[in-house]
């Protein structure tokens, strides 16, 4: 690591009023390469209530394939097999994110997606407590903030910025990105 990411945490955060930690994300492909020690959820939790959790508390979060409480999370990043209800659309349907399991069926296949198998742990920690290079910086804004970081991002080749959102959460604030 190279960056002081407490220093650049603050650079994003206080010039724009920023109230709630940004949260940095590391994808490890393998067991191995995951420090050890790290603090795992006491119970199982969605990748988005994990996002969540450490943006508001501040604290570090390891999640491993049993971690996740959200089957359609952890296949979309890479984490595990889906139930077949995920992959059919059907879970989409019986939730109502969706009218029929067709719908809920196209809304996975189009959906960005982490091969399974590919990622075995995801650190989520404050960016100001950084010891490692992230693969996705998550930051929690109002719109006006958002205006503001967005623009930040082309400032130098002003270059237009697609977006692209989706009804997982999981898809949008981690995988669309990396």
């Amino acid at each position: 690591m190279s960056r002081n990411y407490s220093e650049i945490a603050k650079a994003i955060s206080e010039p724009i009023g920023l109230t709630k930690h940004l949260v940095a994300v590391k994808f490890f492909d393998d067991l191995s390469k995951v420090p050890e020690g790290l603090p795992r959820p006491e119970s199982k939790i969605y990748y988005c209530g994990a996002v969540g959790k450490v943006m508001s508390e501040g604290k570090t979060l390891l999640l491993l394939a049993e971690d996740h409480g959200c089957d359609r999370g952890a296949y979309m990043l890479g984490v595990k097999e889906p139930p077949e209800t995920v992959v059919n659309g059907e879970m989409y349907a019986k939730s109502h994110m969706v009218e029929t399991p067709r719908a809920g069926k196209r809304l996975i296949d189009q959906a960005p997606k982490i091969p399974v198998g590919k990622t075995a742990a995801i650190l989520l920690t404050p960016l100001e407590e950084a010891t490692f290079d992230p693969d996705v910086v998550l930051v929690s804004a109002n719109p006006h903030q958002s205006l503001v970081i967005l623009n930040a991002t082309n400032y130098k080749n002003g270059l237009e910025i697609p977006l692209r959102f989706f009804l997982r959460l999981c898809n949008s604030i981690a995988i669309q990105v990396w």
